[in-house]
């Protein structure tokens, strides 16, 4: 990996240049919705009180009861996956390796799990996605095994996936798995991104100068001729949000976070206000697939 690559990657996952992961939480919301359709979030939950000062970031909820994350100790350089049952509080590695790993996600055949590693070769580092079975049989694959640059995506389907490929500038690509169709989305997307179950993308455009960011919606198996439709401008440009399956989007700033579907709504709306937690700043947003929680990040 070139020296432009390496300096983006660093700055890409917010490690200082001494390597230091910075210190965060992961909380849990509950998620009730009344007959009306009307959201509300209770029950605040921190899940990651056994790691005080370290680094837990880019979770995932499987089902109601797993969260998958990555943790990292106070001054350790790289994170690993670990697995938190959240029914009885047992928390376990899913990986212990050299290599930094970020972003597990179930994969469509929910026997595998894919996660973003970021592997240290002699004179170069590689970012690629690979692919883990969830009953630890063997130690994985490489899913893309020639993409070294790859710092998030999330899957379409069970043959596509949606790809943040870091360079200069940064790119956003629709790739299908065995690499039959690989088409650019866009140049200077924001780090988030996300696919709905009706394979709809919402990806957030970072701004040239002059011009304002949005988060679109586009057709997740992409293609040149997809219309890409400005939903809405984020907020104070901020880069994480998440998606409700009837197109209500959540998004975070400093300890609020608000809510936005185009169809009932005409800008962002407050869904919930923490300032009464230790929370000063929530980053990222996942909502479980039945959408009776939320975990988030914050610092």
């Amino acid at each position: 990996m070139n020296k432009i690559r390496w300096i983006i990657s660093l700055l890409f996952y917010v490690v200082t240049l001494r390597g230091q992961l910075p210190a965060s939480h992961i909380y849990q919301l509950e998620i009730i919705t009344d007959a009306q359709q009307q959201r509300r979030l209770q029950h605040l939950t921190l899940l990651t009180s056994n790691n005080p000062n370290g680094y837990n970031n880019h979770p995932h909820l499987a089902g109601d009861s797993l969260l998958f994350y990555s943790r990292a100790k106070a001054g350790d350089l790289n994170p690993d996956i670990y697995k938190l049952n959240l029914l009885n509080g047992k928390l376990v590695p899913f990986t212990k390796t050299p290599e930094g790993e970020y972003s597990a996600i179930i994969g469509p055949n929910i026997k595998d799990i894919h996660i973003l590693r970021m592997e240290f070769w002699p004179g170069d580092t590689l970012q690629r996605i690979w692919t883990l079975p969830l009953n630890g049989q063997n130690q994985g694959k490489p899913l893309f095994i020639n993409r070294t640059n790859i710092g998030y995506f999330r899957w379409v389907a069970a043959n596509g996936v949606i790809t943040f490929e870091l360079g200069n500038p940064t790119t956003l690509w629709y790739r299908k798995t065995d690499e039959s169709i690989s088409t650019m989305i866009t140049e200077m997307p924001g780090r988030c991104f996300r696919v709905s179950n009706n394979e709809l993308l919402y990806f957030l455009q970072k701004a040239k100068p002059g011009e304002p960011s949005f988060i679109y919606r586009t057709k997740a198996t992409y293609t040149p001729e997809s219309p890409k439709i400005p939903i809405i401008m984020p907020l104070n440009q901020q880069e994480d949000f998440a998606v409700f399956k009837d197109g209500t989007l959540i998004m975070a700033e400093g300890n609020k976070i608000y809510q936005f579907h185009p169809d009932k709504n005409a800008n962002w709306e407050l869904l919930a206000d923490l300032s009464r937690y230790p929370i000063k700043k929530i980053s990222r947003l996942e909502i479980n697939e039945p959408e009776n929680k939320l975990v988030l990040v914050a610092q």
